[in-house]
């Protein structure tokens, strides 16, 4: 699996190199990790660089200097960002740590200074040096960069875990120069033991436009728990209240309205996971007229996975809304990460539109490589 590994060989001089990976159960609650191989394997052959210059009796930064010597991009951010260390003068109790790293044609090198509290560390400031090459628009690199900013704290490990405070702000405009939404938002979260996490904030529309009709001014809630007592065990919920925007009707508008859901996620004997939610929205008119709708989706999907290779899936949902029904088994076979086959079949019945029927499908996703 190549994508869990980049990121591991390709920065440094070496002239032999092992990576090697493997699945490692630590039984602790684990989603979807919605990014690539470099976000963690970083980490990883950094520390292990730290590791190396060390035994070699050098210092941090001129060994990376030393075995980059054909990264010239690489080893130009370590100069820059050393040259600003060794400028550093942290107080006593805090310590300076350095790492580099190149991905998707962007090279970076950063110092965080941390310090040890209570037995738990503490980040007090990172410095990055960066090279993305030619910046279209600086202020987007630099938000990518230095990310939302943000408050966590942890004051305990028993209880509280953790808690983060942020603010923030969005725009979007058309390549005609008009304005599409204007946004404004805070938000919390907070972790507990027990694995139990909740979090919501406000969010205030400025303005939107949909369809030549601008509204102003939409404010709504939304708050959310997730309890995870164990591995293959994960419940969500979440309610927002407040003013959301009637898309598809005759004419748009502002109305009140609610949005909810839960779901839940159950792994049975290690090979079979079964998912189910259920989302409700519903919007009434802002003057108490009357409903403009209302209604739940529900849907489940089962899993069974024989081996690493095999994959049955089964989706069953109604839409109540529409009043359509949808049931879709589906067998999946996957070889290596990047081919793929799919055989399976579509169930959909939308009886308020007098329409019923199956397809059968088959589709194969491969990918060649020179």
């Amino acid at each position: 699996d190549e994508s869990s590994t980049e990121g591991l060989f390709e920065d440094y001089d070496h002239p032999n190199t092992r990576v090697t990976h493997m699945t490692v159960d630590h039984e602790l609650p684990m989603t979807f990790w919605r990014s690539v191989g470099h976000s963690y394997t970083a980490f990883a052959k950094e520390s292990m660089i730290d590791e190396m210059a060390e035994a070699a009796g050098m210092n941090e930064v001129a060994f990376r200097l030393q075995n980059t010597q054909n990264a010239p991009r690489l080893n130009n951010v370590i100069r820059v960002a050393g040259e600003h260390m060794a400028k550093m003068k942290p107080p006593a109790g805090h310590h300076l740590g350095f790492a580099a790293h190149h991905s998707f044609y962007t090279d970076v090198a950063e110092i965080a200074e941390v310090s040890v509290e209570n037995g738990k560390i503490r980040v007090h400031k990172v410095t990055c040096v960066l090279d993305c090459g030619q910046a279209v628009n600086p202020d987007i690199v630099r938000s990518q960069i230095e990310a939302n900013r943000r408050y966590v704290g942890r004051p305990n490990g028993e209880v509280v875990k953790f808690y983060q405070v942020s603010a923030g702000t969005s725009a979007s405009i058309t390549p005609q120069g008009l304005w599409k939404n204007q946004l404004l938002n805070t938000n919390y979260s907070m972790q507990l033991a027990g694995n139990l996490q909740f979090g919501g904030g406000i969010e205030h529309t400025v303005m939107e436009e949909f369809e030549g009709v601008v509204l102003y001014n939409l404010s709504r809630l939304w708050n959310w728990v997730q309890w995870s007592p164990r591995q293959t065990l994960r419940i969500n919920s979440y309610i927002n209240p407040g003013e959301f925007v009637a898309y598809n009707t005759g004419t748009p508008r502002i109305g009140n309205g609610l949005n909810g859901g839960t779901s839940i996620s159950l792994q049975i004997a290690g090979n079979i996971q079964v998912e189910f939610n259920g989302n409700y929205s519903s919007l009434w008119e802002q003057d108490g007229s009357g409903m403009i709708y209302e209604g739940w989706i529900w849907r489940s999907v089962l899993r069974y996975n024989p081996n690493r290779f095999v994959q049955a899936r089964l989706i069953t949902q109604w839409n109540q809304f529409s009043g359509d029904y949808l049931f879709q088994p589906l067998l999946q076979y996957q070889p290596g990460p990047f081919t793929i086959y799919y055989i399976g079949s579509s169930t959909y019945a939308a009886p308020n539109q007098g329409y019923n029927g199956t397809q059968i499908f088959a589709k194969a996703q491969l990918t060649l490589r020179p």
